[in-house]
């Protein structure tokens, strides 16, 4: 296991090389990089290490890639929520009457759902154990 993957730090590998452990060719990045100080509990800072482990790559790659993964999310929540507060700003907010009819479809679209999905499995049990009931032709199955 390399330094930095035990955590130990990255000083003894010059910027741009890689271990020569299992390491990949990958293409180089010119972006600059910048130094961020974090402070993680022990238990993720265990998972990134056997993420990295697991990948051939180092902490810092295992980092910047779940990072940016959540960042860009985390744009496109703040951006969404900014947009509907400028909608509700122009055009009005929802009175209680348009929040209580909205919350009331959403209960009966997830009840629907529910009972779908309750159907899909008890033909799915009842195909396993099978009792199809009848051929898929009696069925309406083409």
């Amino acid at each position: 296991m390399t330094a930095e993957q035990t955590g130990q730090g990255e000083a003894s590998q010059k910027p741009g090389q890689r271990s020569s452990e299992g390491s990949r060719k990958r293409p180089r990045k010119t972006a600059r990089k910048a130094v961020l100080n974090v402070t993680i509990s022990e238990a993720l800072a265990e998972e990134v290490r056997r993420v990295a482990a697991l990948d051939n790559s180092t902490i810092s790659s295992v980092v910047e890639r779940a990072l940016a993964e959540q960042v860009s999310w985390e744009i496109k929540r703040l951006e969404g929520l900014a947009a509907i507060e400028a909608y509700y700003r122009e055009h009005g907010y929802p009175t209680q009457e348009e929040v209580a009819e909205a919350e009331a479809w959403v209960a009966e679209s997830e009840r629907l759902l529910d009972e779908a999905h309750g159907a899909m499995a008890a033909e799915k049990r009842s195909h396993r154990e099978g009792r199809s009931g009848g051929s898929p032709t009696d069925r309406g199955v083409a």
